[in-house]
Parts: structure tokens; C-alpha cells; sequence
């Protein structure tokens, strides 16, 4: 399903953003990237940055990153922290969103939640 959801980004003229860049989003990058689709960078917490790029990947605090309605971010954190960044990104507007936690996905497509459930 991330794949398809990441095309339909891709096809609408979006850019794909991972919210994390330790391990878990430097995996969530290493698996898109095998299937040829790129990130625009990394997503962080404000007062998070430690880095500019991972990877080679810029990376930017969400209170300066300009997402657009066509742009998309897939969570790339450990669930432990997805009920403090979910509820921030939904709260700023961020219309596509997609996690997956412990067999759970959720997935947000431009504001309409596409998917649901384990």
C-alpha cells in the first residue's frame, strides 16, 4: 500500500518527506529509494536537529519545512512517539500522512483518511 500511496504523491507533482532520520526513517528511505522513489528530505521535531543532511538527504525541523498540499510524509519514528507527532502534523495542516505501527496503518490522503486498520 506505501508504494501505491507514494506513487499517487509522485503523480500529483509531490514530494515525499520522511518525519524522522534515525534508524527507523534512515530504513523507511533505504526501502523507497530500492524502488526508485526518492525523498525530499527529512522531517524532524522542533529543537531535534542535530544534522543538516543524513545520507546526503537534507534534513529541517517541521516548523521550516513548507509542505504543500501535493507533498507527503511518511512517518519514520518509532511508535512510541507517533501520539506527540501525529496529532502536530494533523494540527499544521499536512493533509497526507502515512503511518504504519505495530500491524496498524493510517493513511491520509489530502485530508480524507484512506486507510485504516491492522
Amino acid at each position: 500500500m506505501i508504494l501505491d500511496w507514494v506513487e499517487n504523491i509522485y503523480d500529483r507533482g509531490g514530494n515525499i518527506y520522511i518525519y524522522g532520520n534515525g534508524e527507523t526513517g534512515r530504513t523507511v528511505r533505504r526501502f523507497l529509494h530500492r524502488y526508485k522513489m526518492e525523498t525530499a528530505g527529512y522531517i524532524v521535531s522542533d529543537g531535534y536537529q542535530c544534522m543538516d543532511n543524513t545520507d546526503g538527504i537534507p534534513v529541517s525541523e517541521i516548523s521550516k519545512v513548507c509542505c504543500t498540499e501535493k507533498d507527503g510524509i511518511v512517518m519514520g519514528v518509532d511508535f512510541r512517539y507517533f501520539n506527540e507527532i501525529v496529532p502536530t502534523l494533523i494540527q499544521r495542516q499536512y493533509s497526507n500522512l502515512f503511518c504504519k505501527c505495530r500491524g496498524v496503518l493510517y493513511c491520509q490522503s489530502n485530508g480524507q483518511i484512506i486507510g485504516f486498520g491492522g
